[in-house]
């Protein structure tokens, strides 16, 4: 019986010492052949105006979108169908202007990566009025590539170059008497290396004569109009706040107009010392902000446009603000409130009580309460604001007062009733006594 089992252990051992190198090799030839498929996808990719939302179609129908960094480069990928596709973008700066829409053709490969480049030209605006006097200047701004060059071309025509700013910001301001009266196509484009761009979108201008004639208006012309400052905030500032004081200088006893994403927000007079300042309260971040000065019907050219980025006010605004839960009150006419107001190194606090009373309060102060009188029935609509330079912030109240003579008259029929139930109680209590005495007896 063990002579048997020897005799099949060595049979065992031969049939696996012959047979392992192949059921090895097949189970290592089995691994080999785990494949794996790959994506047929599209990267779009290229440059435009720096953080703006560019606009990503495939055949006309929206596949998605991608906002570009600093620089401006931008980049997606989406898988898609085999074949022949046309591709369309658009992108939308910081003023919400948009690009011309741009379109290339690609062959999309099966299982790989199909790359698609784009140069998207510059935004376009022209800031002024749509017929301009002949001594006037036009003021052409956009935004494209930082860095990159820019053309611009009158009449399909080259005129003159610049190069971008490193926030995408280009601006040209040229003197109608160098372009001539008539009716004007104004176009940019972007060189960057040895790429160019499509041209941007039309601006159009039409300029007139000042000498008269049958073709053109007569126009009067006062002499120019100074370009505005604006010398806070500067450009590419974080405000941490819901509000900010925009001031600089223009000319004296002007009209100063306030663009935001090239739309008027506001107008304010300049003083006799050439002194403005408006306080804006922003819907959005960022914005772009620039301002012109009018003066007899008379605009001249626009400043240069800033960005502006508004941040958490809670970030550097250390406030404390006692009528936070209470934003509204109901007081006595004449009765004294108490407003409590701390803000760690404020340049400046108004408290605006709404009764025509305001006061100013600077740094120095010590007093973390303010105390006020209304004297007149009503409802006050007030404000307080902390400014300095990193933080602007307005908070609203609103206060109504009773008559006094309403509240004492009440508290008069209060005491009353209180008399008269005290009287009842006591010849109750006395009836009581007496019929007690007489049961006593």
């Amino acid at each position: 019986m063990h002579k048997i089992g020897r005799i099949l252990w060595g049979l065992l051992w031969i049939f696996l010492v012959t047979t392992s190198p192949q059921i090895i090799h097949a189970i290592t030839l089995q691994k080999q052949f785990q494949l794996t498929v790959p994506d047929t996808a599209l990267k779009v990719s290229g440059y435009t105006s720096p953080y703006s939302l560019v606009i990503i179609k495939d055949n006309g129908a929206n596949i998605g979108s991608v906002t570009s960094n600093s620089l401006g480069y931008f980049s997606a990928v989406y898988n898609r169908p085999v074949g022949i596709r046309n591709i369309q973008v658009t992108s939308t700066d910081q003023t919400n202007t948009t690009t011309k829409e741009i379109s290339k053709s690609i062959s999309i490969q099966s299982q790989q990566t199909t790359s698609i480049d784009f140069l998207l030209p510059p935004t376009i605006n022209y800031l002024g009025q749509a017929s301009a006097p002949l001594s006037a200047s036009s003021q052409i701004v956009g935004y494209g590539v930082p860095g990159a060059k820019v053309d611009i071309l009158i009449d399909n025509k080259y005129f003159s170059q610049m190069t971008i700013s490193d926030s995408g910001q280009y601006e040209f301001i040229i003197a109608n008497s160098e372009i001539g009266h008539g009716n004007h196509t104004f176009h940019t484009r972007i060189i960057k290396g040895v790429a160019t761009s499509e041209l941007s979108k039309n601006a159009d201008i039409s300029i007139k004569s000042e000498s008269g004639g049958s073709d053109f208006n007569i126009i009067v012309v006062p002499a120019s109009i100074s370009t505005p400052t604006i010398d806070y905030p500067s450009d590419g500032v974080i405000i941490n706040g819901n509000s900010v004081k925009i001031y600089g200088t223009a000319e004296p006893e002007s009209q100063v107009n306030i663009y935001v994403d090239n739309k008027i927000v506001g107008s304010v007079s300049v003083d006799k010392n050439g002194y403005w300042e408006f306080i804006y309260y922003p819907d959005k971040t960022p914005i772009s902000l620039s301002v012109e000065a009018c003066k007899n019907g008379v605009c001249g050219v626009r400043s240069k446009t800033i960005i502006i980025n508004f941040g958490d006010e809670n970030v550097l605004c250390k406030y404390q603000y006692g009528l936070e839960q209470y934003r509204y009150w109901e007081v006595p006419r004449g009765e004294a409130i108490r407003l409590l107001a701390h803000y760690e190194q404020f340049s400046k606090l108004i408290i605006d009580w709404g009764d025509g009373t305001k006061e100013i309060f600077n740094s120095d102060t010590k007093n973390d309460y303010f105390y006020h009188r209304y004297h007149k029935k009503g409802i006050f609509n007030g404000s307080i604001s902390f400014e300095n330079n990193d933080c602007n912030v307005t908070l609203y109240f609103s206060v109504e007062t009773k008559s006094i003579n309403q509240i004492n008259n009440l508290s008069e029929i209060i005491a009353l009733l209180a008399i008269i139930l005290l009287s009842l109680l006591g010849s109750k209590r006395l009836v009581k006594k007496q019929k007690t005495n007489t049961n006593i007896d």
